[in-house]
């Protein structure tokens, strides 16, 4: 039974697991009850254990399967593959709760990281792929879309310090045009590559001034800075 925690590579978000129907690798070992249709307890050789209901002499329906590197299993099992609801637990303390299809993640769930890290939405393929929110524990959040276990699409990312970009994400990266506001009231509109600001750009500042300009890696290339006018009511206050 080949699902072993070693073998799973952890990118941003994704999953690459491999695993082998109860049925599809050899014979295991019937220790108790009816492993052919009913309730029982089948082992193997390599150490792997499952527990539950078997249809046809495969894992179908209720069931917990264990394996020896501290992996488990417990949810719903068909032709002897995870299929349905179910929650999977990893020894390197990651765990995903959710839907799986023919052995992997897929359909909406909850995925914790061992790193503090907490993604709840769709995935697909063994992937975090879709709408969904992650939260790091820095205090970083992430709202929006999910493609290939990256940030891709529009989403939306608020920061501990107030911050908040909102816009066109690529690759894990903030990337396209967007919007970013700062909790002093500045905001700036514009595009991005890489996370940095890159290209035409409108920056807005609390006091009403207006920068309108060109950025290139993160750095401002050349604008104009326009101050308010004042207005009548200004004048009489003065």
């Amino acid at each position: 039974m080949k699902r072993n925690s070693q073998m799973m590579t952890l990118l941003f978000c994704s999953f690459l697991i491999f695993f082998l129907p109860i049925n599809g690798f050899g014979d295991g070992t019937c220790i108790e009850g009816n492993c052919e249709n009913g309730q029982g307890t089948m082992t193997f050789a390599d150490g792997v254990r499952y527990v539950g209901e078997f249809k046809g002499g495969s894992a179908n329906g209720q069931g917990t399967m264990t394996f020896p590197d501290g992996m488990k299993y417990i949810g719903e099992f068909r032709e002897g593959e995870f299929n349905g609801l179910g929650t999977e637990t990893f020894p390197n303390g990651l765990k995903y709760v959710g839907e799986y299809t023919e052995g992997e993640f897929n359909g909406k769930g909850i995925m914790t990281f061992p790193d503090g890290r907490t993604y709840i939405g769709e995935f697909s393929e063994g992937e975090c792929d879709g709408q969904g929110i992650m939260t790091f524990p820095d205090g970083r959040r992430y709202i929006g879309e999910f493609s290939e276990g990256e940030f891709d699409g529009q989403g939306t990312m608020t920061y501990p310090d107030g911050r908040t970009f909102a816009g066109e994400f690529k690759e894990g990266n903030a990337n396209g045009k967007g919007t970013m506001t700062y909790l002093d009231g500045r905001k700036y509109v514009g595009e991005y590559k890489e996370n940095r600001f890159d290209g035409q750009e409108i920056i807005t500042f609390p006091d009403r001034r207006k920068y309108v300009g060109e950025s290139k890696n993160g750095k401002f290339e050349e604008g104009v800075l326009a101050f308010p006018k004042e207005n009548s009511k200004d004048k009489k206050n003065n």
